[in-house]
């Protein structure tokens, strides 16, 4: 059996300690010390513990802790990129806007900016969503407004990750962009 040791911060009592006591010589579990509590085998230090008017004690776990600005960015470019176009609804979908998707985003864009064609040298491109459904897109111009809507979204998300890490404030954009 377990047993966790207690302490009160700010008017709310914690486990600080969870020690399996079964091995400990001479142990006696009917007495164990002041502030001492028979645990679950899954409680872990920073759990609370409730007092009930029946004597009886509680454990539960505190409530997560807020993201960090990394955790935010991380979530906020994990969710992708909603691509609504009323003009090719068959592009319709969540694209990725990782790192390594916005370089690849990126490298077609600079590659139609320089050359006014697809690197595959046809007229419309295969672009597979975050799911890995490809999408076909029609010409250059759709395909670039898809990329300036991803770059714009990245561009937002670092520089809402900017201003938390300097301790301000910021919200992270809207996902979903409409491309025409």
């Amino acid at each position: 059996m377990k047993y966790g040791c207690s302490a009160t911060f700010n008017g709310t009592e914690y486990l600080t300690v969870v020690l399996d006591l079964s091995q400990v010589p001479h142990f006696n579990p009917a007495s164990p010390p002041k502030n001492a509590y028979g645990v679950p085998d899954y409680a872990l230090p920073g759990w609370i513990v409730t007092h009930a008017a029946d004597g009886s004690v509680s454990f539960a776990a505190p409530p997560p802790s807020p993201p960090t600005p990394a955790g935010q960015y991380a979530a906020a470019v994990a969710q992708g990129l909603v691509v609504t176009s009323s003009s090719t609804p068959t592009l319709n979908g969540t694209y990725g806007v990782t790192d390594s998707d916005a370089a690849n985003i990126s490298a077609e864009a600079q590659f139609i900016a320089l050359y006014q064609e697809f690197t595959n040298g046809a007229t419309t491109f295969p672009w597979a969503d975050a799911s890995g459904q490809p999408h076909v897109f029609p010409d250059t111009a759709t395909f670039m407004a898809f990329a300036k809507a991803a770059a714009k979204y990245v561009s937002a998300c670092k520089q809402a990750l900017v201003a938390l890490q300097a301790g301000g404030t910021a919200m992270f954009p809207s996902n979903a962009v409409a491309i025409g």
